[in-house]
């Protein structure tokens, strides 16, 4: 056995699991970063080269996402309804506590949001995770498309639940996300809570991965590419694939104990979420104050700025409410 192989079933939470969900927060806050100083003629000259980096952390995501829902119910007695209101409350009191914060802005400061409009069709569709599916556009909280395909997976795995052998199980979860996605989207992105979940198979048997550390280069060579080749071809190849390596591979070697990194990933949700607000704000007080400073380290600050607002609203709001719905469903 491999010495840095942690015992499968002891530990839920994997410590460098959390690590790549920091990874991945961030990642897209450097792509967006990198995306509004271009809009506000603050083109960074170092960051720029990152952006097709930045671009993979939604697909980081989604692999994660679907080996940790696998993983973290194998061999667990789950029921339909409680395994839905687990994954709600995790979801949920963030989401819409952010949202109706950006909508109560766009009603009292209308000046500030000149191109975006507000339909009642758009709020509710938002609400219920069906903007796009509806209405073929991004929900308020722009960034909310990426949990739409989540709240997806989320029904389809709840629905296997009714399904006792593990194999039909699995089958029936990739049949069902291949379907949808050919189908309902334009891109192939869906198929990486397949490979989420084949690797957490992989994860719970006694295949053994020989050489992870190879197959983390692999994977980071893979990724690291698409900062200079753009291959144009799906997202799902150009990221989703090595981003399955990488995620392997951190199953196997090493786990890290920074207790930062973990942290990071803990409040990575709240991170991911609240960049948002804090990107265009920084840049529109940047351009109201004409701070003197080169537009890579406007882009850095804002950057730490946002992963620290993200971590303080997890410790002050994400998890607080957390707590509190998971207390008051254990009541009833």
């Amino acid at each position: 056995m491999n010495a840095y192989f942690i015992p499968k079933m002891k530990y839920k939470i994997i410590n460098n699991i959390q690590l790549l969900r920091a990874l991945a927060a961030i990642n897209v806050i450097i792509f967006h970063t990198i995306g509004t100083s271009t809009l506000y003629d603050l083109d960074t000259n170092f960051l720029s080269y990152f952006e097709g980096w930045g671009k993979n952390g939604v697909d980081l995501f989604f692999v994660i996402s679907g080996f940790v829902i696998y993983h973290s119910h194998q061999n667990k007695k789950l029921e339909f309804k409680e395994f839905i209101k687990a994954r709600f409350i995790r979801i949920i009191p963030a989401y819409y506590i952010l949202t109706t914060v950006f909508v109560l802005l766009v009603l009292i400061l209308p000046s500030l949001f000149k191109s975006f409009s507000l339909g009642a069709d758009h709020l509710v569709s938002s609400y219920l995770f069906v903007s796009n599916l509806f209405l073929d556009k991004n929900p308020v909280l722009y960034l909310g498309w990426t949990l739409e395909w989540e709240i997806f997976f989320y029904f389809l795995f709840a629905f296997s639940i009714f399904l006792k052998n593990e194999n039909l199980k699995i089958f029936f979860l990739i049949t069902t996300i291949f379907l949808a996605t050919i189908i309902f989207s334009s891109s192939l992105i869906g198929l990486e809570f397949i490979l989420g979940i084949l690797i957490a198979k992989i994860y719970h048997t006694d295949i053994k991965v020989k050489n992870p550390q190879l197959l983390l280069i692999v994977g980071l060579i893979l990724l690291s590419a698409s900062i200079f080749v753009n291959l144009n071809i799906d997202r799902f190849f150009t990221w989703g694939i090595p981003c399955s390596l990488i995620v392997c591979a951190c199953l196997y070697i090493k786990q890290t104990s920074n207790k930062l990194l973990i942290y990071l990933g803990n409040a990575s949700y709240s991170i991911y979420l609240i960049q948002v607000f804090t990107i265009p704000a920084f840049y529109k007080i940047v351009l109201m104050t004409k701070l003197p400073i080169t537009n890579d380290i406007l882009a850095f600050f804002c950057i730490v700025g946002t992963v620290v607002v993200g971590s303080t609203f997890y410790i002050l709001i994400e998890k607080p409410s957390h707590t509190y719905f998971k207390g008051l469903l254990r009541r009833k």
